[in-house]
This record gives C-alpha cells, sequence and structure tokens, in this order.
C-alpha cells in the first residue's frame, strides 16, 4: 500500500520547517514539520495515514521515505555511485543507503563507453552539457 501514497517535500521556510502533501488518489493532506526530527515525521506521516483513512501498518514505510526525500533535497551535490561487478552490491549497498545515494550495479559486460552513456545525463543536470564525470 505504501506504493499509492505519494509524498511531495516542499523547501524549507525562515522557521525551518516544511511543508509535506501526502496523496492517494484523489485525497491529499498537507501538513508542515521539521523533517529532521524523527518524532515529527513519525506524528506526521501517522496523521496524514488518519486523515487519508488508510491502515497505519506503512506508517514506518512512509516515515523512512519521507526521511529519504529529505536526506536528498538537503545533499548541495548529486551523488550516485555506478559499480562494475556485481560482487560489490553489499558493499555498495552498505555504504549508500545510509547516506540514501542511489547506486548501480553494471553486470555482464559494461565498457567503458556504456559507463559514460550512464553518466551523460548526471553531466547534464550538473554541468548544462559541458561538465565532467569523475571516473
Amino acid at each position: 500500500m505504501t506504493e499509492s501514497v505519494s509524498i511531495t517535500l516542499g523547501s524549507p521556510n525562515g522557521d525551518g520547517k516544511r511543508s509535506v502533501v501526502y496523496r492517494h488518489g484523489d485525497n491529499e493532506y498537507p501538513d508542515r514539520l521539521d523533517v529532521q526530527s524523527g518524532w515529527q515525521r513519525q506524528q506526521s506521516v501517522g496523521r496524514a495515514l488518519k486523515a487519508l483513512g488508510l491502515p497505519a501498518d506503512n506508517l514506518s514505510a512512509l516515515e523512512s521515505d519521507l526521511a529519504r526525500l529529505a536526506k536528498e533535497q538537503d545533499q548541495a551535490r548529486h551523488i550516485e555511485v555506478f559499480g562494475e561487478k556485481n560482487t560489490l552490491f553489499r558493499m555498495l549497498e552498505r555504504a549508500c543507503t545510509q547516506y540514501y545515494v542511489p547506486f548501480c550495479i553494471g553486470r555482464g559486460f559494461c565498457s567503458i563507453p556504456v559507463w559514460r552513456d550512464m553518466a551523460y545525463p548526471v553531466t547534464e543536470v550538473e554541468a548544462g552539457g559541458r561538465g565532467k564525470v569523475g571516473w
């Protein structure tokens, strides 16, 4: 059921709180909270689930989604990690998930042109098509 609830996170206000909108179908529930506080995230998600008429068993999954969104928006730089071998999956998972950094594992034959094609959209976003990607 977590997939049916979408969360939109607004930018921070002067008081450090953010606006959050929870959507489920045509219904939505707006709220304002300090997303860095685990207690406020949990309370906000609980209120949203109750207002949207959803069971409370989604609470922890939605709270972690909200924390992930907040961490991603607070990062000054966009970082993605690409691994060459499938055996790196567990190491990258441990290193990346605690910082909410997306990662990708290339399976099979991944030549340099394949990696460059994967990195091209990141280059476009960060530098308007003129940037460099570190290898």
